[in-house]
């Protein structure tokens, strides 16, 4: 009986993170929609997280990458400090609250309701929520990773991205009342896959192809040994050809120009060796042809379907929508409206006199929504992410070889393109591509010498959970 609940234990070890980021990927896809799909995620999330705390045996991060476990915790208890109710007389010397006041003051109330921080506690309460599932990946994949793992989760990636990019296929052939759009609220007409918009999909799509091509170089390293499997390499090639292919259908202009960077840095890492100066211009030319190329497709007269992305001055276009939020980020800078308020706060900010039936549901860049919604303490959350980050990928692409360096220089790579994307868009938004953020940026945090915590008398060793 032992024998059988250890061996149970090393099978829910081995496959609980790519079974769990697989759900992710399926149905993650939505900002808006999914409440029961996202609903289980965070469910699950919230027992994984218990889990990974209250079990010895699994190791911690990176010593370089415990600044991201600080920002997580940052960001979850500023989040659980703007629902709590502040006294009347501190919500009245907060800033932006005067429509409140005059509001409350309009029913004719003598006495002012303590009020939390956030205008809208409930939506506050579901963007904590929503970020479990992505802690828990993050948290799961330094704990559990090896290079058995590895696998598992290449395969994870690239399948889901691959069946995302067939799936718009076919949308487009069966046109906009195809029985494959799963979301209310998407681009009908436009191949969007498993995700909600098309600008999503390519990002997606984008950000699994550095995984592809990381086995693929694994594979060209078998096969200079004499390792050959032609029929794994002739797979993994078709898997990238249909990625690359979603990515040009898709009609993202932020996806065209991602690509670019994104096929350059794949290069370099397909080559398997340090980066030299010609490898860096090759790599650089390749992505400003590339960008070059999406950004015609994107502006042709004569193909004017494949561009969605909108960089217009118009009133819904990006330009204005970032100027909304900035003016609406000085107004209650620098304790923030509160997480997930956008859409309630940002139409008292348009011109009403252009106010049509397509309305603001995020400001359309992540780091200008953050810098509303929770202020300075955002902007510091923000700029420690990222320094730690680039400081982590800096490490990954001169130093780590190997497998294992191929895996971080992919995963580099995925999370740096939607950091960028997340400058004209709200990619982190979905659970789908803010789990696989996470993933990447967990890969990034495992040690490159795996050393395991010494187990405690009579506790079992560490392999029997880290397959």
């Amino acid at each position: 009986m032992t024998s059988r609940i250890v061996q149970f234990g090393k099978l829910v070890g081995a496959w609980i993170l790519p079974a769990y980021l697989a759900l992710g990927l399926l149905f993650g896809g939505s900002s808006r929609e999914g409440v029961l799909a996202n609903g289980a995620l965070q469910v699950l999330g919230a027992l994984i997280l218990l889990w990974c705390a209250l079990d010895p045996r699994l190791p911690g991060p990176d010593q370089r990458a415990r600044w991201l476990q600080a920002a997580a915790g940052i960001f979850a208890i500023y989040v659980l400090f703007q629902l709590i109710p502040l006294p009347p007389g501190i919500g009245t010397m907060l800033p932006g609250r005067d429509f409140v006041m005059d509001g409350i003051g309009a029913f004719g109330r003598q006495n002012l309701p303590a009020m939390p921080l956030s205008l809208a506690p409930q939506e506050t309460l579901d963007g904590l929520l929503r970020f479990l599932p992505p802690l828990a990946v993050f948290v799961l994949t330094y704990k559990t990773a090896s290079r058995r793992a590895d696998g598992r989760m290449l395969i994870v990636i690239v399948a889901a991205a691959v069946a995302s990019s067939l799936i718009g296929w076919v949308q487009i052939f069966d046109g906009r009342e195809s029985p494959l759009y799963f979301w209310e609220v998407t681009n009908k007409g436009s191949p969007v896959g498993l995700m909600a918009n098309a600008n999503h999909q390519a990002m997606l799509l984008n950000a699994a192809l550095p995984f592809c091509m990381a086995h693929l170089s694994q594979l060209k390293v078998h096969s200079d040994m004499g390792d050959a499997d032609a029929g794994q390499f002739l797979l993994a090639s078709f898997a990238a050809l249909l990625l690359v292919i979603g990515v040009l259908i898709a009609g993202s202009l932020a996806g065209y120009i991602l690509f670019g960077l994104i096929a350059a840095l794949s290069f370099l890492m397909y080559r398997g060796r340090k980066v030299r100066l010609r490898d860096g211009l090759v790599g650089l030319g390749l992505a400003l042809g590339v960008a070059g190329l999406g950004w015609w497709l994107a502006s042709s007269p004569i193909l004017p379907a494949l561009g969605v992305t909108s960089l217009s001055d118009s009133e819904l276009g990006r330009p204005n929508t970032w100027r909304l939020t900035l003016s609406a980020a000085a107004d209650y800078f620098p304790f923030g409206s509160g997480l997930g308020t956008f859409e309630r706060l940002i139409p008292m900010y348009e011109d009403p006199a252009t106010v049509t039936g397509t309305f603001l549901n995020h400001a359309h860049n992540d780091y200008l929504e953050v810098w509303l919604e929770l202020g300075l303490v955002g902007a510091f959350l923000i700029l420690l992410a990222l320094v730690t980050f680039a400081r982590l990928s800096l490490i990954a692409w001169k130093s780590e070889s190997g497998e294992s360096g191929r895996m971080k220089k992919a995963a580099s790579i995925a999370a740096g393109a939607i950091f960028l994307h997340s400058i004209v868009d709200y990619p982190l938004r979905t659970e789908t591509i803010a789990m696989l953020a996470a993933f990447a940026i967990g890969r990034l945090a495992t040690h490159s010498a795996r050393r395991l915590r010494k187990p405690a008398s009579g506790t079992p060793p560490a392999s029997h959970v880290v397959i």
